[in-house]
C-alpha cells in the first residue's frame, strides 16, 4: 500500500487535493476487525512460458482522491492531514494518528470526492531470476457513476 501511495501521491495530490486509502481490515486494530470491509484478494498467476516457470502478482488498493476542504469541513484538521505525508516514507507502518484518522467518523462515513483503484503488479521469471514491477491506476466506473448495489 505504502508503495502505491508513494507513487500515485505526487501524480494526483495537489494543493488543494489528498489521496487517501479506504479504511480496510488490515488498517484497524486488534480486536475491532467486524467494523471493516476485506482488502481486496491478491491475484496470482502462475504460468511456464519459453521453458521458464513466472508468476504475475497483482495487489488492488482501494485509494479516495479527497479534497483537502471537504475533510476540513468535517472537522478533520490540515495537522492530521499533514500526518499522511509521513506515510510516504518506506518502512513506516501506520502511526496512530494515522489510524485515528481512518476511524474517525467524519473520515469513516465520507465518499471520496473520486474512488481509484490502483494495482501494483510483479512479474516474475523465476528461471532468470528477474522481476518488475508497474504500477496501473483506474477510476472505476462502478464507484464513480453515484450508483450503489
Amino acid at each position: 500500500e505504502k508503495d502505491a501511495l508513494e507513487e500515485i501521491t505526487p501524480w494526483l495530490a495537489r494543493d488543494e487535493l489528498i489521496v487517501l486509502p479506504l479504511k480496510r481490515r488490515h488498517h484497524t486494530i486488534a480486536g475491532k476487525i467486524g467494523e471493516s470491509k476485506l482488502a481486496p484478494p491478491i491475484d496470482v498467476e502462475l504460468f511456464v512460458e519459453m521453458g521458464d516457470v513466472h508468476a504475475k502478482v497483482t495487489m488492488t488498493h482501494e485509494f479516495g482522491l479527497f479534497r483537502k476542504a471537504d475533510l476540513m469541513s468535517r472537522g478533520i484538521n490540515e495537522h492530521r492531514l499533514i500526518e499522511w505525508s509521513k506515510l510516504l516514507s518506506k518502512q513506516k507502518s501506520l502511526s496512530s494518528n494515522q489510524h485515528k484518522l481512518l476511524h474517525d467518523p467524519a473520515f469513516t462515513n465520507m465518499k471520496p470526492w473520486i474512488f481509484l483503484d490502483v494495482d501494483v503488479i510483479e512479474r516474475i521469471n523465476f528461471g532468470r531470476g528477474t522481476n518488475v514491477r508497474f504500477l496501473n491506476a483506474s477510476v472505476p466506473n462502478e464507484k464513480n457513476s453515484g450508483y450503489v448495489r
